[in-house]
């Protein structure tokens, strides 16, 4: 549900719309409009909040599909599950530094992205 808000915002920056990302903005620190609005939130002219829906789809279809009785053995997808988690920690680092670093913004969305994709790494 965050990478849908991103989403949202994303496309509300992209088409012009007042005040877009409002309910994510506390001050100029904490701002996702300045976040998701920079260059950095887009890889290979995708928005990264639409490469986080289809990671956490995967995600989910993964587990559901490696439950007892179903196509994928537990074991290949755990493993699976334990490489994408390693990738979205390392991921969010960066994410993070960028933000915090480049942008000099930090998202609340993506704060909460971060998080999920720790847990999932756990």
């Amino acid at each position: 549900a965050i990478s849908l808000l991103a989403y949202k915002t994303h496309l509300e920056i992209t088409l012009g719309v007042e005040n877009a990302g409002a309910g994510c903005r506390i001050n100029q620190h904490f701002d996702c409009a300045a976040v998701i609005g920079s260059e950095w939130s887009v890889f290979f002219g995708v928005p990264l909040a639409s490469w986080g829906i289809a990671f956490y789809l995967t995600i989910f279809a993964l587990a559901r599909w490696s439950a007892p009785g179903r196509p994928i053995s537990f074991r290949g997808a755990a493993s699976l599950l334990w490489g994408m988690g390693v990738f979205s920690a390392i991921g969010s680092v960066l994410l993070f530094l960028v933000s915090e670093l480049i942008v000099k913004a930090v998202c609340l969305y993506c704060i909460g992205m971060y998080l999920t994709n720790f847990l999932i790494f756990l």
